[in-house]
C-alpha cells in the first residue's frame, strides 16, 4: 500500500512538472519574434504532449510542419515529421508512419544530420515490425546500430539493440534476445536516460516471461517489471506505465489469477484510452477477453474480443486480427457453440492464407451479391405479373407478350450470370494452379535449406564435442595442480610456528595471515633462546608457489642459525641469514643472477629487563607506547592528539636478504620497553593494497593511525579491526599481495 502511494505521488508530481513545462513553452510561443524559433517551440510542445495527450502532440506537430513549409525551414520540417511519425505509431497507423518517416530521412540526409537519421531508421524498423515485415525491420535496425557504433552514441546503440532484441524474441531466439537486451541496458545506463533504462528493464522481463523460454522465471520477470514501473512512474511516462501494467497482468493470467490480471489490464486500458493509443487498446481488449474466457464468463469475453477485432481491422494490425480470430474460435468452442467456433476458425485459417484466400473471399462475395440480386429481380417480376393479371384482365394478350419478353430477359440474365460465374471459376482455377506451382517451388527450396541446416548442425555438434573434451582435460589439469598447491599449503602450515611455540613466548598476541594465493610468500617466525624472545615477519620475492618455496627456505635457515650459531643479536642473525640465502641460491653478483631474496623485520627482547634489539632489511618495526620515552635520532615519532599514546618507528636498512650492490652488515637498534607497549611487525602487503573510493594504496600513514587508534584494545579486537578494515578497503577488487601482521603486547 505504501509503495503504491509513493508511485502515485511520483506520477502526480511528474505530470505537474510536465504541465508547468508546457505552460512555459506556450509563453515562449507568444513572445518569440522569429518564425524559426516558433517552429522549434511548436515541436517542443508536441514532444511534451507525446506522453500525456497524443492528439495534442499531433496537432502541434502539424502546425510546426505547416509553418516550416511556409518559411522553407528544412530542419524544422524534418523535426515536425519525426513528431508526427511518433504520434502515428502510437495510434497504430504504421503505413502512414513509414511514409512520413521516409520524408524525414530524405531531409535529414540532405542536411547531413547523422543522429536524426539514426533515430528515423530505428522508428522505421519498429513500424515495419508492427506490420509483420521482420526482414525490412531488421534491415533498418542494423543500419541504425552500425551508424550509432560509428559515432559511439550509447543512447542510440542501446535503442537499436533493444529493438533487435524484440525481433529475436518474436522468432523464439531467446539467448540472442537476452544478449542484445543486456548489452543495450549497459549502454543506456551510461546515458542516465530514465525512460530508456525503464524500457530496457521491461524488455528483459518480457524475455524471462516467455513460456517456451527454457530460462523462463516468474521471479525474474516481476523483478525487472517492478524496476521498470518505478522508473516510468518517477518520470510520469504514462505509456510506459500502461505497458508494465499490461505485462504484470499477463503474469497473473498465466498463473490463473484472472481477477488480479483484470485489475491491471483495466488500469492499462484507461491510460491507453486517454492517450488515444489504438494499438495498445486492441492488445489489452484481446487480453481482457482471455481473462474472462479463463473465468468461463464467455459472453463478456466475446464482447472484449470483438472490440479488439474492430480496432485491429481499423489499424491493419495483421497479427492481432489473426490472434482475435483464434481466441474467438476457442471461446465459442469452450462455450459449446461449435458453429461459431468453426466460423472463426475458418476465418483464422483464411486470413493466414494471405492473398490467395483474399481473392477467394472477394469472388464468393461477388457471386453471393449477384445471386441475391437475381433472386430479388425474380420476386419483383412475379409481383408485377400478379398485379397485371389481377388489374388488367382485359389485356391478357398484351400481358402474355410482356411475360414472354420478361422471360427472355430473364434467360439472358441467367445466361450472363452463368457465363460470368464460369469466367470467374476458370480464373480462380488458374490462380490456384499458379499458387500450387509456387508452393512446390518453395517446398523444394525449404528442403534444400533444411539439408544445409542439418549439415551445419552436425559440424557444430562435432566442434562442441572437441571443445568439451578440451575443457574437461583443462579442468582435470587445473584440479591436479590445485590439489598439489593445497598440499604445499599444508606443508607450509606445518613449517610455520605452532600456537604452542608462540604461547611459550606470550599469551597476548595476534597474527593476521592472509595469503594472496593458496601458498604465501610471507612468513612469520618466533623462537625463545634463554631470556630472549625472538620474533620476525618476512616478505619473500613473489607470492604463490615461488614465494612459498622462499618462505620455507627462510624458516629453515632461521631454525638452523639459532641451532648452530646460538646468537640472539638480530643484526648478526640477518647477516647469517643473508649468507645462507646467497649460498643456497648460488648468487655471485653477476648481472644475470637471480634477484630472489626477502625483506624482513627482526626483533628480540629480554624478558627480564625488557631491553629490545631490532634489525631490518627494508621492513620497519612499529612500537606503540603509553609512556613518554626518550628515543634516539634514528627513531620516528607519529604526531597524535592522544598525549598518553605515541607510535615509534624503527626503520630497517635499505638492503635485502640477498645479493645486492650494498653488502654492509645490518645495523642494530635498541629500545627500552615498558609493560603495556605493543610491537607490530608486518610485510608491505597491507599498506600497498589498492582499494577505497579512488582505488589508491592504503599507505603507511593510514596504517599507523589505525594501529595507534586501537592500540588500547585487546589483541583479538585489534586483529578483527585490521582484518575488517582491509576487507572493506578492497571491496569488489582483488588482493594484490600476501598480507602478514604480527602484534604482541608486552
Amino acid at each position: 500500500m505504501k509503495k503504491n502511494l509513493l508511485n502515485l505521488l511520483f506520477l502526480i508530481s511528474s505530470i505537474c512538472v510536465t504541465a508547468s513545462t508546457i505552460d512555459s513553452l506556450f509563453y515562449q510561443l507568444k513572445i518569440v519574434k522569429y518564425d524559426t524559433s516558433k517552429v522549434r517551440v511548436l515541436n517542443q510542445i508536441s514532444e511534451k504532449y507525446y506522453n500525456i495527450d497524443i492528439d495534442s502532440s499531433m496537432l502541434f506537430a502539424n502546425k510546426a510542419l505547416e509553418l516550416s513549409h511556409k518559411i522553407s525551414y528544412k530542419y524544422g520540417e524534418a523535426s515536425a515529421l519525426t513528431n508526427i511519425v511518433d504520434a502515428l505509431f502510437y495510434k497504430g497507423e504504421y503505413k502512414m508512419a513509414i511514409q512520413k518517416n521516409q520524408d524525414a530521412i530524405n531531409i535529414y540526409e540532405n542536411l547531413n544530420c547523422v543522429k536524426e537519421i539514426i533515430d528515423s531508421y530505428i522508428s522505421m524498423g519498429q513500424s515495419w515490425k508492427e506490420l509483420g515485415n521482420n526482414p525490412k525491420s531488421l534491415d533498418n535496425l542494423l543500419l541504425a546500430l552500425k551508424a550509432s557504433e560509428k559515432i559511439n552514441d550509447d543512447n542510440r546503440i542501446g535503442k537499436s539493440m533493444i529493438s533487435i532484441g524484440v525481433l529475436f524474441l518474436e522468432q523464439k531466439k531467446y539467448n540472442e534476445a537476452l544478449a542484445y537486451s543486456k548489452k543495450a541496458l549497459s549502454h543506456i545506463i551510461k546515458t542516465n536516460n530514465i525512460a530508456q533504462i525503464a524500457n530496457a528493464y521491461a524488455r528483459i522481463g518480457n524475455i524471462f516471461g516467455e513460456k517456451l523460454n527454457p530460462s523462463q522465471n516468474t521471479d525474474s520477470v516481476l523483478f525487472y517489471y517492478k524496476k521498470s514501473l518505478e522508473l516510468f512512474t518517477q518520470i510520469g511516462h504514462q505509456r510506459g506505465i500502461a505497458v508494465i501494467y499490461n505485462n504484470i497482468a499477463g503474469i497473473y493470467l498465466e498463473q490463473e489469477e484472472a481477477d488480479k490480471a483484470i485489475e491491471y489490464y483495466q488500469k492499462a486500458f484507461q491510460i491507453r484510452n486517454k492517450l488515444g493509443d489504438q494499438n495498445g487498446q486492441a492488445i489489452i481488449l484481446n487480453n481482457l477477453g482471455n481473462c474472462y474466457k479463463q473465468k468461463k464468463i464467455y459472453s463478456i469475453a466475446i464482447q472484449y474480443l470483438n472490440k479488439s477485432l474492430n480496432i485491429s481491422q481499423k489499424i491493419s494490425r495483421t497479427d492481432m486480427i489473426i490472434d482475435n480470430y483464434e481466441n474467438l474460435s476457442n471461446c465459442y468452442s469452450d462455450k459449446g457453440d461449435y458453429k461459431q467456433a468453426l466460423h472463426y476458425k475458418n476465418l483464422y485459417i483464411t486470413f493466414k492464407d494471405s492473398l490467395f484466400n483474399d481473392n477467394n473471399s472477394r469472388i464468393i462475395t461477388e457471386m453471393q451479391t449477384k445471386y441475391e440480386t437475381e433472386k430479388k429481380e425474380k420476386e419483383i417480376k412475379i409481383l408485377n405479373q400478379n398485379k397485371i393479371l389481377s388489374s388488367l384482365k382485359a389485356h391478357q394478350q398484351i400481358e402474355k407478350l410482356t411475360t414472354q419478353r420478361y422471360f427472355i430477359y430473364a434467360i439472358i440474365i441467367v445466361l450472363a450470370i452463368v457465363l460470368s460465374l464460369s469466367f470467374f471459376l476458370l480464373r480462380m482455377y488458374f490462380q490456384k494452379q499458379k499458387s500450387n506451382n509456387k508452393l512446390k517451388e518453395q517446398n523444394i527450396e525449404i528442403l534444400q535449406q533444411k539439408e544445409e541446416i542439418v549439415t551445419q548442425r552436425d559440424e557444430i555438434e562435432a566442434q562442441i564435442e572437441v571443445v568439451t573434451y578440451q575443457k574437461e582435460k583443462i579442468e582435470k589439469i587445473h584440479e591436479e595442480v590445485t590439489s598439489s598447491i593445497r598440499y604445499a599449503q599444508l606443508i607450509q602450515g606445518a613449517v610455520l610456528p605452532s600456537l604452542e611455540q608462540i604461547n611459550e613466548i606470550t599469551q597476548d598476541y595476534f597474527i593476521l595471515f592472509k595469503p594472496c594465493n593458496i601458498v604465501s610468500g610471507d612468513f612469520y617466525w618466533v623462537a625463545k633462546v634463554n631470556n630472549w624472545n625472538l620474533l620476525c615477519v618476512a616478505d619473500c620475492t613473489g607470492h604463490g608457489v615461488p614465494g612459498g618455496f622462499m618462505s620455507m627456505l627462510g624458516i629453515s635457515f632461521l631454525n638452523e642459525i639459532i641451532r648452530k650459531e646460538t646468537v640472539t643479536n638480530p643484526a648478526e642473525i640477518l647477516n647469517h641469514l643473508r649468507e645462507y640465502m646467497i649460498s643456497s641460491l648460488k648468487q655471485k653478483g653477476i648481472f644475470s643472477d637471480q634477484k630472489d631474496g626477502m625483506d624482513i623485520a627482526f626483533c628480540a627482547y629480554n624478558t627480564e629487563d625488557l631491553k629490545l634489539q631490532f634489525a631490518g632489511a627494508y621492513n620497519p618495526l612499529y612500537i606503540v607506547s603509553s609512556m613518554q620515552s626518550a628515543v634516539s635520532n634514528e627513531m620516528h615519532k607519529l604526531p597524535t592528539a592522544a598525549a598518553s599514546c605515541q607510535l615509534y618507528e624503527l626503520k630497517g636498512d635499505k638492503m635485502p636478504i640477498s645479493i645486492h650492490q650494498q653488502m654492509d652488515s645490518f645495523s642494530l637498534k635498541e629500545y627500552p620497553l615498558v609493560k603495556g607497549d605493543c610491537l607490530y611487525l608486518f610485510s608491505d602487503g597491507y599498506t600497498d593494497q589498492f582499494g577505497g573510493k579512488y582505488n589508491k594504496k592504503f599507505m603507511c600513514k593510514k596504517f599507523k593511525e589505525l594501529l595507534l587508534l586501537n592500540s588500547q584494545k585487546s589483541m583479538c579486537e585489534q586483529k578483527n579491526i585490521l582484518d575488517n578494515t582491509i576487507i572493506e578497503w578492497i571491496g569488489t577488487g582483488a588482493q594484490i599481495d600476501d598480507i602478514t601482521i604480527l602484534g604482541i603486547k608486552i
